[in-house]
């Protein structure tokens, strides 16, 4: 799950799939206490003003029909490129639009091939994507891609040169990066509903691309403790050229650490539009709403009740 910030306000809140269920086989005996937990997710993501889901393996455990009810019942959309039924048509929407903090945003959805069902089958995402995001030119000031699915699909994508702002990626483990040569920024949403990604979007040009100043930042910072590294107990005014005058190995790597960090900081200087991103851990610390634990007891008891209600007779 990510939000989205712009100019201090909650942009939008969106999941990157897997929401639904913990995994892609459900346990017969506990089948209708997972169904009943999902449906308690979707009212309470519907509590919070969530912009749009895309589809993970999981949330197609409980099959095709049960995922078309909870989407009927969402207040948001569920979209996806590439979820498509058994006569080749797509199942949701591909992309919902949104307007917030004055901006027209593109939420894409999309996932990597997974293993077909009963009446659905994932196709290659690429090509999907391409299809959708043609309909797309001209219509919005941002495209954020929603996508669950590897790191190689998720590189194809990037070097396909698609007009994709940033990518939210589910199903790997991490925070955040950019690919390498590569401008699109990728933020992953991480695992287990254990943290939520937290990116701050600051548009000062519409059209100019979308820069992760965080990642710039990170580098600058990682320069800087190399070359501190490298001076150890060194005097501070004693340049570290001289202190290695003697070892010309070194030198070339002082060079390429300060090569880095002035690339670094030219990018970030320039960056029109800045991305900046972190996440906060969903543990104890973090501050409960009132409303969204009433509806979080509400299914416990509920739950609780059909955890004791005896076997039903044949």
């Amino acid at each position: 799950m990510a939000q989205l910030r712009a100019a201090g306000h909650t942009l939008l809140v969106v999941d990157g799939g897997d929401l639904l269920f913990t995994g892609p086989v459900l346990d017969d005996a506990t089948v209708e206490r997972q169904k009943f937990n999902a449906r308690a997710l979707v009212d309470g993501f519907n509590r919070f003003g969530t912009a749009a889901v895309t589809i993970g393996e999981s949330d197609l455990a409980a099959g095709l029909d049960f995922l078309q009810e909870l989407a009927a019942s969402a207040q948001f959309p569920f979209v996806s490129v590439n979820l498509m039924g058994s006569g080749g048509r797509p199942i949701f929407d591909g992309y919902a639009i949104v307007e917030r903090g004055g901006l027209k945003v593109a939420l894409v959805g999309a996932s990597s091939q997974m293993a077909p069902g009963d009446g659905y089958y994932f196709s290659e995402p690429l090509a999907a994507l391409e299809a959708a995001l043609a309909t797309l030119d001209g219509q919005v000031d941002l495209v954020v891609l929603l996508f669950h699915g590897t790191a190689a699909d998720q590189k194809r994508i990037a070097n396909a040169s698609l007009p994709i702002d940033v990518i939210l990626q589910s199903h790997l483990k991490g925070t955040a990066r950019r690919l390498k040569g590569q401008n699109i920024p990728v933020a992953l949403l991480g695992h287990d509903g254990k943290q939520l990604s937290m990116l701050t979007i600051t548009m000062g040009k519409r059209g100019s691309p979308l820069i992760d100043v965080t990642d710039l930042e990170r580098t600058i910072t990682f320069v800087n403790r190399g070359l501190d590294r490298l001076r150890r107990n060194q005097p501070a005014d004693v340049p570290l050229e001289q202190i290695y005058a003697d070892n010309g190995q070194i030198l070339k790597r002082i060079a390429a650490l300060r090569d880095r960090r002035d690339r670094a900081e030219q990018d970030l200087a320039g960056a029109v539009n800045r991305l900046q991103g972190g996440t906060m851990p969903l543990d104890s610390k973090f501050h409960d709403d009132p409303e969204l634990l009433q509806v979080v007891d509400k299914a416990l008891l509920a739950v609780a009740a059909l955890d004791s209600s005896p076997p039903s007779e044949l």
